[in-house]
């Protein structure tokens, strides 16, 4: 079980501010399709947003792949992004 004093301590990459608000309104997004029905499909979503955070941590795509085997996009869609 996470805490927020062990959230408080995780490391924030500088450039936290150019995807501050696109993860924002995606969370913000998965938030209002939940309350709705919380058994509504918001993979599209999820998967965008983790999209998002890879890219907030520079991650390479084989860093990806290690992450998440089951990653949506190819390594040039990636790259692309």
């Amino acid at each position: 079980t996470f805490t927020k004093d062990m959230i408080n301590h995780l490391p924030l990459p500088s450039n936290i501010n150019n995807y501050k608000s696109l993860i924002v309104n995606l969370v913000e997004n998965i938030l209002e399709i939940k309350a709705d029905n919380i058994d509504n499909d918001i993979s599209n979503i999820e998967n965008r947003l983790n999209l998002l955070i890879y890219k907030l941590y520079n991650l390479t795509y084989e860093e990806v792949l290690i992450i998440d085997p089951d990653f949506h996009f190819t390594e040039e869609e990636y790259t692309s992004q």
